[in-house]
Order: C-alpha cells, then structure tokens, then sequence
C-alpha cells in the first residue's frame, strides 16, 4: 500500500491557522436559505474582512454587499487550458495478418448521397426572338404647369383714337407733379416701394419702373395703386434668379374744391 507523504510540523500548524480564518457563507440573510442557480463557470465571490482577515464566501457577494469593513474579491473555478503535450512514439507494426479469405456478398445498395453543390455558371445562350409589342401603357398624369414665358416685346404704338365728346368743366387740378420714390435694393426678393406727393398736392395716377434686370425671367409685379391720398404704392414678387430693382412714382396736383 503507497505511503501519504509526510510534511513538517509548521506545514501542519500553518494549515491550521489557515483554516481558522476561513468561513463558509451559502446564503444572502441569517436564518433563511433558498436556492440559487449557478453556471459551474460561474466566479468564485467572496468578502474579506480587513481586520481579521476572514473569508466570507457568497454567491451574493459584490463591493456593496461587503460594506466598508472587507474587500470583495472573485476567484476564476475554471483554471486556464493547459500546453498540449508531446506526441508519443509510434509503436511497432504488428505481425502480417492470415491468407485473404474469400470474397464476401454484395452488400445492400446504400442510401442516395446528398446532392452536390451548384456548378459554375454555363455560357450565355443565342439571343431569343423579339417578342410581340405590348399593349399601349395608360395615359400618364398630366404634369405641373410650367413656369411664366419671359415678358414679349413692346409693341408699335396704335393710331390716335378720334377726339372725345367736351367734357363737363369741373373744378379742375393745377399744380401737376411727378415724384418719385426711392429704388429698391437689386436683389432677387420681393418688395414694396413707395412714392409720395409734397405737401398740399394729392395723388392722382402713378406708376413704377423697373431696372437692372439681366437675365431673362419675368418681373412679376402684383400691385401698383395709391393707398392714401398722398401715396402710390407698388408691389413686385420675387424671382428666381434674376436681380432687379423697383421704383415708383406719384402723379400728383392740387386739386381744386
């Protein structure tokens, strides 16, 4: 029978100590044990206490569970992969086997082999006959209207219509003035500009003129009419592209009682 090896007296005393300051904890609260899954790879946890050095080992463990008095630690359950070892010798090939015996029966016919992967991708072939036209596709939407054609020349001035009928005298106007209001910015955005008669004087036509414009696109101008007594206002929306600028003027005179 093989003999236990035998170790000193201080491996044995040490091994005593040792096992004094370690204690076993399983459960979470005292007095109370439930069951609890661990993976078997799961970390060994444990709390130590940093006075006397005990050893509270808990699947409940963690920093905050071991309070300020111990230290939580973990230990690994499964060690690391250890070296692959040698490769043994061959062994000696063994003696050569009797007389080829007979030929034995055809064996049943085995089941149908899985099939075989996909083969490349063959040559292209002739091309087919054209096939028949198609019938006609519905009538499509009709699209968005497009935009505003550029603003056509100016054409020749007409004959002078014939004289009209006297008319009845009224109180008339005097003092006729043309003002003129200060232009807009050149830019592409919309505006308003105004013209306004001096004092005394009332506003009885007016107009606006454009300027600056390069390109081709039309000028939209959306008003042009007086908004008081005194004032012609002219409005314009914005374009596209084109830069210009817009300015009005007043027709105005004193106009009589």
């Amino acid at each position: 029978m093989a003999r236990l090896p035998r170790f000193p007296a201080r491996r044995k005393v040490a091994a005593v100590l040792a096992a004094s300051v370690l204690a076993i904890s399983v459960s979470g609260a005292v007095g109370a044990v439930s069951r609890v899954d661990v993976s078997p790879s799961a970390p060994i946890k444990a709390c130590v206490n940093k006075t006397t050095k005990l050893v509270r080992i808990s699947v409940f463990a963690s920093p905050a569970w071991c309070g300020s008095n111990s230290s939580y630690r973990t230990w690994n359950t499964i060690g690391l992969t250890g070296a692959t070892g040698a490769t043994g010798a061959t062994g000696p090939i063994g003696p050569s086997g009797g007389a080829t015996g007979a030929t034995g029966p055809a064996g049943p016919t085995g089941p149908t082999g899985a099939i075989g992967p996909i083969g490349p991708i063959g040559l292209t072939g002739a091309a087919g006959a054209t096939g028949s036209t198609g019938a006609a596709g519905a009538q499509g939407v009709i699209g968005a209207t497009g935009p505003a054609g550029a603003a056509g020349a100016v054409g020749p001035a007409g004959p002078t219509g014939a004289a009209g009928p006297q008319g009845d005298p009224g109180a008339g106007a005097t003092g006729y003035l043309k003002v003129t209001g200060v232009a807009s910015a050149s830019d592409i955005t919309a505006k308003t500009v105004t013209a306004t008669c001096t004092a005394g004087r009332s506003v009885i036509g007016g107009g606006y003129t454009l300027g600056g414009v390069a390109g081709t696109e039309y000028v939209q101008v959306t008003s042009s009419s007086p908004t008081s007594a005194t004032v012609w206002t002219v409005t314009s929306a914005a374009t596209t592209a084109d830069l210009y600028t817009l300015q009005a003027f007043a027709i105005c005179a004193t106009v009589g009682a």
